[in-house]
């Protein structure tokens, strides 16, 4: 099939695979969530479980990266996958807080020039990447409430934490695709920054974050307080992956090397873990040579 390129004869054709195929993706995530609730207790069976819904998730993100036009054919999607990995603070009445230094966010007010995105996807225009489609096959609900309320009931969050972190990813197409969209995400990634406890869903969204820097520069100078916050979390893997992406921000000039970002940078040769203070060091000569 030739679908690449303007004048491909098969574009039409791998589009309509693809709008198939992200139903099939929402079948299986709806099977999925009626199924795995008897599998958290039989390792294999979840393990299996993992193995072939992960595939799933990041399929969906794959199809609107070749083809933005369905992007409001997969937006129920995106909201099911936001209330997935939102989805943690079904376990417990209070959360401890994981990294004091993140900056709680609101999300920006929605004016004349920023269209809600809480109303369906159908209403939005085709500059926004999305396509007019029906609503009754865009809103077509992913997660049945009755299974929601079951896994609040059961202080159980949805899926696993592999599943979650994969979830990571695919939103953050999303949001690399469409400004207004990573604007109305961002508090959502914030709240896990600041309360989730592993460590791999953190490192995902604090790499996804600078991305969004690089890719929608208008939202450096609104989120950069977030970017500093990351050295001072709990977890090594993710102080250390923050100062790579942070030192590449700042010598890409996507962030200025003053304030907060000076501050915080430099604190970090004070680490606690040896391989990470000596690597801030690094970071630090390369970032002060600008």
């Amino acid at each position: 099939m030739d679908a690449i390129g303007e004048e491909s004869t098969g574009k039409r054709n791998l589009e309509k695979f693809g709008r198939k195929l992200l139903s099939t993706c929402r079948d299986h995530i709806r099977q999925s969530l009626l199924k795995i609730k008897d599998e958290y207790e039989d390792s294999e069976k979840l393990n299996t479980r993992e193995a072939l819904l992960i595939p799933v998730v990041l399929t969906i993100g794959e199809i609107i990266q070749y083809f933005p036009k369905l992007m409001s054919s997969a937006f129920h999607l995106f909201e099911a996958l936001k209330t997935i990995i939102s989805s943690v603070i079904f376990d417990k009445d209070e959360h401890s807080v994981i990294n004091s230094a993140i900056p709680s966010v609101q999300a920006l007010p929605c004016g004349s020039r920023e269209q809600s995105l809480s109303r369906p996807p159908s209403t939005m225009s085709d500059q926004d990447g999305l396509d007019s489609q029906p609503a009754s096959s865009q809103n077509a609900q992913v997660i049945p409430n009755d299974v929601l309320k079951a896994f609040k009931a059961d202080r159980r969050a949805l899926f696993t934490e592999r599943i979650r972190a994969h979830a990571v990813l695919t939103v953050g197409k999303f949001c690399l695709m469409n400004e207004k969209i990573a604007k109305s995400t961002i508090p959502v990634f914030v709240k896990q920054l600041r309360l989730n406890g592993d460590h791999i869903i953190r490192n995902n969204i604090a790499l996804l974050i600078c991305d969004l820097c690089m890719r929608h520069t208008s939202m450096v100078d609104r989120y950069s307080a977030i970017v500093a916050a990351y050295v001072k979390d709990g977890s090594t893997l993710v102080r250390y992956q923050i100062l790579e992406s942070l030192t590449s921000l700042i010598k890409e000039q996507f962030i200025r090397w003053e304030g907060q970002i000076m501050y915080r940078f430099v604190s970090t040769i004070l680490d606690e873990n040896k391989v990470t203070c000596e690597y801030a060091k690094f970071c630090l000569q390369s970032a002060s040579k600008l």
